[in-house]
């Protein structure tokens, strides 16, 4: 099980089932861990915990919300940037048509009406620009990758669909999401994630230990001349500043890793963090 071990009102140490997986961890941020973030010392540093980036929050706050601890982003102006440019040649496997690897870990919260044909645009993380991007865009829960050639970029559902992958859960209100986003870009099965395949999952927070998760979310062709971009750039969290997209909701742990994971991995990661983000 999962405690928080603290005093009344006061923040403590959260405690889990294990810890994430390393091999091939490049990110890793994270609310609720002191070394990751601190509001005792500091009310604006963010580091990644894996790398010892540093990053600055402005704006967004950090508190318990509905039980889960995270940073609440107005959808305005806040954002968590990190102080200088990622070297984008750590985030991928490769450069090529035919090589990369990708998986995107987080938790989220939000009450706004992203979800359906009338959903607004929401970010949640984006990697040097459009590198890689977790975003709401037009009523999607979207992975996304640009080409660096320009040309037919990976989203994933599909940018022209509207909504039917997420007809089991509106992903709204007050409960706490787990999304996993992986791509493969290879020509061979990574983890479970076969070749030249963008595919995505979520789960509903739930510290009963029952799962949403392992249902394919969606799942796209990666395109045959696609290649990861490789322009450096910032990390921003909540934001994407290129599109003047700001999120509104809270944002917890994120992981990403250069790889791609199985079944059995993806739900070791969620059952490390779910007695945190129980739904309401």
């Amino acid at each position: 099980m999962g405690w928080n071990i603290g005093s009344t009102n006061q923040a403590g140490y959260f405690a889990g089932l294990g810890t994430p997986i390393q091999t091939n961890l490049i990110l890793s941020v994270d609310p609720g861990n002191v070394d990751s973030y601190n509001p005792g010392s500091s009310t604006t540093a963010v580091t990644d915990m894996t790398s010892n980036t540093a990053m600055t929050l402005n704006g967004a706050s950090w508190d318990y919300y509905d039980d889960g601890i995270g940073w609440s982003f107005d959808g305005s102006n806040d954002n968590i940037v990190s102080d200088s440019n990622i070297d984008v040649s750590d985030f991928y496997t490769g450069n090529s048509s035919t090589g990369g690897t990708a998986t995107v870990y987080l938790w989220f919260r939000t009450g706004t009406n992203y979800v359906g044909s009338g959903g607004g645009n929401g970010p949640l993380i984006s990697f040097a620009g459009y590198d890689l991007n977790v975003f709401f865009q037009s009523g999607n829960l979207t992975l996304f990758a640009a080409d660096d050639d320009g040309g037919d970029s990976v989203y994933c559902p599909a940018a022209s669909s509207t909504g039917d992958q997420y007809a089991y859960t509106a992903l709204e209100g007050d409960n706490w999401y787990f999304f996993v986003g992986s791509i493969n870009n290879t020509g061979s099965t990574v983890g479970d994630i076969p070749a030249n395949t963008a595919r995505t999952f979520v789960a509903k927070g739930d510290g009963t230990g029952t799962a949403e998760l392992l249902n394919t979310f969606a799942s796209v062709s990666t395109p045959a001349s696609f290649e990861f971009q490789n322009t450096d750039g910032d990390l921003q969290i909540g934001s994407l500043t290129g599109n003047g997209w700001y999120f509104n909701g809270e944002i917890g742990p994120i992981l990403y890793y250069n790889d791609c994971h199985t079944e059995q991995e993806r739900v070791h990661t969620y059952q490390i963090y779910r007695h945190r983000y129980q739904p309401t």
